[in-house]
């Protein structure tokens, strides 16, 4: 598998160009969160052709460029069910950044999605319908906000709740084999293992 890592916006959001087979020149954009532009024109000088655009959750640092991919592309962009009414509101603001000055494609619930052939975890905590992305062949996890490198996602925004965050960590993400890479959303990567034994936040 190829991982190709964009770090984007102000807010330093970690862009995942997730390539499965290296034999295929499909990928999948996550979390496309600033600089669409960027990203297109990676994808393009890359020659990768995206199925989609997969979100972790709705937070606006997460989701300011999907419209430059998704509509250069064509290709629909999945929210997680219980955040696209979050996607589509003007409260979905985070200063600097104020949602009504940003272009959104039409959002498409993440249950509507084919199969892609990974599994979809459900995490809420960081917000009510947040998701990590789980390819098991690749032994690698795409957690969002929900779960850094030795920290877990915050929980005092709208949607937030700290117990239900720490719940699916638990019982989501410290299922999967301790040698799963987990790529989160903003910072280094780390592994399951590493964070089952060290995560001081996850007791």
């Amino acid at each position: 598998m190829s991982v190709k890592i964009l770090t984007v916006g102000s807010f330093q959001v970690n862009c995942y160009i997730v390539q499965p087979n290296p034999s295929s020149n499909s990928v999948f954009v996550i979390d496309p969160g600033d600089e669409g532009k960027r990203i297109v024109s990676y994808l393009e000088n890359e020659g990768l052709k995206p199925a989609a655009v997969l979100l972790t959750h709705a937070h606006l640092d997460h989701i300011k460029g999907c419209a430059d991919v998704a509509n250069y592309f064509g290709i629909k962009v999945f929210v997680p069910d219980a955040d696209v009414e979050m996607f589509s509101s003007d409260d979905n603001e985070l200063a600097p950044w104020l949602y009504r000055d940003c272009e959104f494609p039409e959002p498409t619930a993440l249950s509507e999605a084919p199969d892609f052939g990974f599994e979809v975890l459900k995490t809420p905590g960081h917000t009510r319908g947040g998701v990590c992305y789980y390819f098991k062949e690749l032994s690698a996890v795409f957690s969002g906000d929900t779960l850094f490198r030795m920290s877990v996602g915050r929980t005092d925004l709208p949607g937030g709740c700290h117990n239900t965050l720490i719940r699916s960590v638990k019982e989501q993400l410290f299922s999967l084999p301790e040698n799963t890479v987990v790529y989160p959303g903003h910072g280094p990567e780390s592994s399951i293992g590493d964070e089952k034994r060290m995560n001081s936040f996850v007791r």
